[in-house]
């Protein structure tokens, strides 16, 4: 935390909370893509990783789909 003082400027720099998360994972598959019908596409994303890996995952998805 001093080390973060050093250049971030806020009212406190206290941990006001936590939070722990489950994230929901295929046992088998790493990621899960459905077509409920169509133009409808879910894409489930790793688990713990969707933030790291959506904007790839999202551009692979949008240029798999096909567009009337």
């Amino acid at each position: 935390m001093e080390y973060t003082r050093g250049f971030l400027r806020a009212p406190s720099l206290e941990i006001a909370e936590r939070w722990h998360g489950v994230y929901a994972k295929h046992p088998t598959k790493a990621l899960v893509t459905m077509e409920p019908e169509a133009g409808v596409r879910i894409v489930a994303s790793p688990g713990g990783s969707g933030m790291t890996l959506s904007m790839g995952l999202g551009e692979k998805t949008i240029s798999e789909m096909e567009w009337e």
